[in-house]
């Protein structure tokens, strides 16, 4: 089933600029994750009405077996950039392999979390050798892997507390439900709009970043920051979680002074 891809999600799916350095391998390994990340968004954009036609379009499975497939992708595109030898060729496959981990839906899990740390660690170390050269002129560097995976991180947390708040919302309301909503309200900022906030500077620095690329950095901050009204609405709608609407707003007050973002303007 083919679907169109939203802007954004155009930019994370489309092949290398520079496909005669990236090699077969690479260009395999892409053309898969596009693949399986269009297959993923058509199993959940499935909605059947009927109970047979759950059991034929098989939703839920059709879900976790994309999301087990772009796990397996990220260890394959990460040990192909391990032996990878030419630099842009290995940082386009980091990229990838973090791509990958993050629709997954697996990021934030701990050994999950640890891969993408790792694979960001390696890419910035990676791109900051490339970017020393492509501003000398020596050669074309690798400004759109390099961007994204300079917000690597805050990309895999949005989407794991994205799922978490949704989750929160849709069970019943505990004592325990309670200190999970409070952690993640204390947890939120720092790990996405901030910590986007703090690496855009970079992200949008690398020689040759398109302005779609920056365009996409700036969205994804926007998206993140809006998302956390979704925490505003559990704790309107649950009498449990009333007490935690002051520090939703204190969040979102921080959020706000150090981005500039503002919830009326910013998320209509």
């Amino acid at each position: 089933m083919k679907r169109r891809i939203a802007p954004w999600a155009a930019l994370i799916t489309a092949g290398l600029l520079l496909t005669s350095c990236a090699g077969v391998s690479l260009s395999r390994l892409q053309n898969d994750f596009n693949q399986l990340y269009q297959e993923k968004e058509a199993c959940l954009s499935a909605k059947p009405t009927m109970a047979e036609e759950i059991t034929n379009v098989k939703s839920i499975p059709c879900t976790e077996q994309a999301e087990a497939a772009l796990f397996d992708l990220s260890q394959s595109a990460k040990s192909a950039a391990d032996k990878a030898k030419d630099q842009r060729t290995k940082v386009a496959l980091l990229r990838l392999a973090g791509l990958s981990l993050w629709q997954s839906g697996r990021g934030a899990e701990k050994e999950g979390n640890a891969f993408v740390n790792k694979v960001s660690m390696e890419g910035e170390f990676v791109c900051d050798v490339i970017e020393k050269k492509a501003k000398k002129g020596e050669i074309y560097g690798a400004p759109r892997d390099c961007a994204l995976l300079t917000i690597l991180q805050a990309l895999v947390w949005h989407s794991e507390y994205k799922k978490r708040l949704e989750k929160l919302d849709e069970q019943k309301p505990s004592e325990e439900s309670k200190k999970e909503f409070e952690s993640l309200i204390g947890n939120y900022a720092n790990n996405t709009v901030l910590f986007i906030s703090s690496r855009e500077k970079k992200a949008k620095a690398f020689t040759g970043l398109s302005s779609s690329v920056k365009d996409y950095i700036d969205e994804a901050k926007r998206r993140s920051f809006c998302n956390f009204q979704k925490a505003e609405e559990i704790a309107l709608d649950h009498s449990m979680y009333r007490d935690l609407e002051s520090k939703i707003d204190d969040q979102f007050q921080t959020m706000s002074r150090k981005t500039g973002l503002n919830r009326v303007d910013d998320c209509r």
